[in-house]
């Protein structure tokens, strides 16, 4: 091969090399054409009603809150009158069986044997015994005030802090009715609402006076 020849044949070459770049050049362009541009993102605002239905919501919640939080309160104030109770009646069984054949307590407070059963038996070690409110508990009997006799049962009335004993009788419910002369109830009136009763039998309490544990 000359050198015409291989010269002819170079610029051949290089000129199909070059129709070749434009040929994808095109294309890369055209199909970056076709291409929608991305549109630039927005950041949506809340609208006046969305607003307005947030602001609701929110204040319907407060209001439930604000209403359901006092009678969760006192319901956890009664649970805990409820427990006093309980310890109240476990007290008595622990004296009973300490002092066997025994078929008195006096709980008076001005009385020895009531302060000794109280400091002995219900504040034992300085425990503490006293309304979840702060206000201390009094024993009364059926010579108080603060229930009425209806249909040979007791029937608390007010919340008083009193914690009534009444003799002869046993616990229907949340009431104290008659019964024979072995059984005794215990009672208490409920902040929110009825009464807290337990029963035994066999034992006579004497509650004279109205005076704070």
């Amino acid at each position: 091969m000359d050198i015409d020849e291989t010269t002819n044949l170079n610029y051949t070459i290089i000129m199909n090399i070059h129709k070749y770049k434009s040929q994808s050049n095109n294309k890369t362009n055209n199909n970056n054409q076709l291409k929608p541009k991305p549109s630039p993102k927005t950041n949506p605002a809340f609208t006046i009603i969305e607003v307005v239905l947030v602001l609701a919501i929110a204040g319907l919640i407060f209001l439930m809150v604000f209403i359901a939080l006092p009678a969760l309160q006192r319901n956890q104030r009664d649970a805990q009158r409820k427990r006093d109770i309980d310890r109240l009646y476990s007290a008595i069984t622990r004296y009973r069986s300490n002092n066997k054949n025994t078929k008195y307590l006096s709980l008076d407070s001005y009385n020895d044997s009531g302060a000794g059963f109280v400091n002995s038996y219900l504040k034992l070690d300085g425990d503490s015994f006293e309304d979840p409110d702060g206000t201390a508990y009094s024993f009364a009997g059926d010579s108080s005030s603060g229930y009425t006799y209806e249909d040979d049962a007791y029937i608390l009335t007010d919340f008083n802090h009193n914690i009534y004993i009444f003799n002869n009788t046993k616990c229907d419910g949340d009431k104290a009715v008659s019964s024979d002369s072995s059984n005794y109830s215990i009672s208490y009136k409920l902040e929110g609402g009825g009464s807290y009763c337990l029963s035994d039998t066999g034992l006579y309490i004497s509650t004279s006076s109205v005076e704070p544990i």
